[in-house]
C-alpha cells in the first residue's frame, strides 16, 4: 500500500477536499441537466408551479443526489483508503461546523437530506415566488439546473468527505 504524498501536512488535504469539491460539484450539475433534460424537454417553456412544474422536480431533484452523494462516498472513501489515494484525518483534526455532523452514516444522511431539501428546496421557492416566475424557457432551465446541481454538489462535499475520511 502506497502512501498518500501529501499525508502528513494540511496543504495535501486541502488540495484533495478542493478536488473533490470539483468533481461532486461537476457530477452532480450533470446529473441535474440531464434529469431536467429528461423530464422537461419538448417544452419550450417550463411551468415553475403544479404538478408537472419545476417545484415538484425540486424535491427529488435534491434529495435524490444528497441520498446518493451520503451513501456513495463513503464506501468509496474506504476503497481509496486502502490503496492509500487519500490522506489520513482523524476525527479530532475536523474543525468548525462539519465537526457537529453526525457520525453514523445513517443519521448523517438523514440530517444532511433534511438540511440540504430545507435550504435548497425553501431557497427555489422563496427566489421563484419572489421573482413572480410563471413559467421558464426550457435553454434557461438547464442553465439553472446545471448551477443548482453544482451549488448542491460542492456545499454538500465537506459535510460528507471529512466525516467519511476522519477516523
Amino acid at each position: 500500500m502506497t502512501a498518500y504524498p501529501h499525508q502528513p501536512t494540511r496543504h495535501g488535504l486541502r488540495n484533495f477536499l478542493v478536488r473533490e469539491t470539483y468533481v461532486m460539484g461537476a457530477v452532480t450539475g450533470i446529473l441535474c441537466v440531464f434529469f431536467a433534460w429528461l423530464f422537461f424537454s419538448g417544452q419550450a417553456d417550463v411551468p415553475v408551479w403544479g404538478g408537472e412544474g419545476i417545484m415538484m422536480d425540486q424535491v427529488p431533484g435534491t434529495i435524490l443526489p444528497v441520498l446518493a452523494i451520503c451513501l456513495i462516498t463513503p464506501a468509496a472513501i474506504r476503497v481509496r483508503r486502502r490503496k492509500g489515494e487519500i490522506p489520513d484525518l482523524n476525527w479530532e483534526d475536523v474543525t468548525g461546523i462539519v465537526r457537529l455532523v453526525p457520525r453514523n452514516l445513517l443519521v448523517r444522511t438523514v440530517v444532511l437530506c433534511a438540511v440540504w431539501f430545507i435550504v435548497f428546496v425553501g431557497g427555489s421557492y422563496l427566489a421563484l415566488w419572489a421573482g413572480g416566475w410563471i413559467s421558464v424557457p426550457f435553454h434557461a432551465l438547464l442553465g439553472v439546473k446545471a448551477a443548482y446541481g453544482v451549488l448542491l454538489g460542492a456545499s454538500l462535499c465537506p459535510f460528507v468527505l471529512l466525516p467519511s475520511i476522519g477516523r
